[in-house]
């Protein structure tokens, strides 16, 4: 999302309808990482399907049309995990964007070193 799309949504963003999505699909991916028996996590991801990604608009933004060549050999299991890398690596984004424009320094003292 660009600039000018995350300002607007900022400025628009039902929090707590945004909260009960992000519950929502946490507990969607918690349900399909429960259903799926472990030696499927270990098959690869079907290169066809990741294509179809491309020509359904799964994978719409012009820009990532690399993904599939990158994705290609993946198993299932590193996707599932990608779903928890994925909030994570937001989160942890909000947490410097909201250090910053507070003026609160972002790098982490430890005593000792």
């Amino acid at each position: 999302m660009a600039r000018e799309g995350c300002t607007a949504l900022n400025e628009t963003v039902e929090l707590a309808g945004l909260r009960d999505y992000r519950d929502e699909v946490g507990n969607n991916v918690c349900d399909v990482a429960r259903s799926v028996p472990s030696d499927e996590l270990r098959k690869a991801v079907d290169t066809v399907q990741l294509q179809r990604m491309l020509d359904d608009g799964t994978i719409a933004n012009e820009r990532s049309r690399w993904l599939p060549s990158f994705l290609e050999g993946k198993n299932k299991g590193w996707f599932l995990s990608m779903a928890v890398w994925h909030t994570a690596e937001h989160l942890l984004g909000g947490v410097v964007c909201v250090r910053r424009v507070s003026g609160v320094p972002v790098a982490v003292r430890v005593e000792g070193l």
